[in-house]
């Protein structure tokens, strides 16, 4: 039997606010070793022409580095996602994300604050609270039973903990749910190229739930080695067949 081909256009409407503080403090043992340190991989990161001494350009990379950043902010994704078909079920064929037609709708609102790991403070933490449609079905699998929780649990987005070890160039470990490896699309419309994701990202995981850890071999190599949950990070995959 041969379908109609449905004909998808997007009218959105997006409103964002985001913000940033900074937090820039001091390590209390820092010392004469210390600074020596500091100056020589400072003196390693500034260009051939010496800056100004008012120029504090090149000082940038070296305090982010060794200071700690809190960073907080949030946004709502609504939408009118038009289907000239009208279904009559109100949705896009088998959609997890922007998937309710024909009406208006809240996509997804999130807040999140978040603190880099640094130097001088090696724990880092990230918290982000979500809802709305598409925070509704994304994490779950078609197949595998959901996990304990699960219904509280999608309501999170990146929330993890980070260590920055002092290891080499800074081995970082982390656990928690974070983003996933695999593909290109985020969860977020925001921070996409499109506002609707493509069906190959809807089958493949934002999130993940586990333990990470990632080192930075080169100034564009870094290894990293994942533990986690499962392809679905809501979902309870473990002692079923596969």
């Amino acid at each position: 039997m041969v379908g109609r081909k449905s004909k998808f256009a997007v009218s959105a409407t997006m409103v964002m606010w985001s913000c940033a503080a900074y937090a820039r403090t001091q390590d209390p043992s820092s010392g004469p070793q210390q600074d020596r340190v500091a100056s020589r991989r400072q003196a390693e990161e500034l260009p051939t022409n010496p800056t100004p001494p008012n120029d504090t350009d090149a000082q940038a990379p070296q305090e982010q580095t060794l200071n700690p950043q809190w960073l907080y902010g949030g946004f709502l994704d609504s939408a009118y996602l038009l289907d000239f078909n009208h279904p009559a079920n109100d949705l896009f064929r088998s959609r997890g994300t922007a998937y309710k037609v024909d009406e208006p709708i809240l996509n997804m609102g999130a807040a999140y604050v978040r603190k880099t790991p640094s130097e001088s403070s090696r724990w880092g933490m990230e918290f982000t609270l979500q809802g709305g449609q598409d925070s509704r079905i994304f994490g779950f699998s078609a197949t595998a039973p959901s996990l304990a929780g699960s219904g509280w649990l999608r309501h999170l987005g990146p929330t993890d903990v980070s260590y920055l070890a002092p290891a080499g160039k800074g081995l970082t470990v982390q656990a928690g749910i974070f983003s996933s490896f695999i593909g290109y699309d985020a969860l977020y419309a925001k921070d996409n190229f499109n506002y609707t994701r493509p069906w190959g990202a809807d089958f493949t995981p934002y999130l993940m739930m586990g333990v990470d850890a990632s080192y930075p071999f080169t100034a564009k190599l870094t290894g990293t080695v994942f533990v986690v949950n499962g392809y679905w990070h809501l979902a309870d995959a473990n002692n079923i067949p596969s």
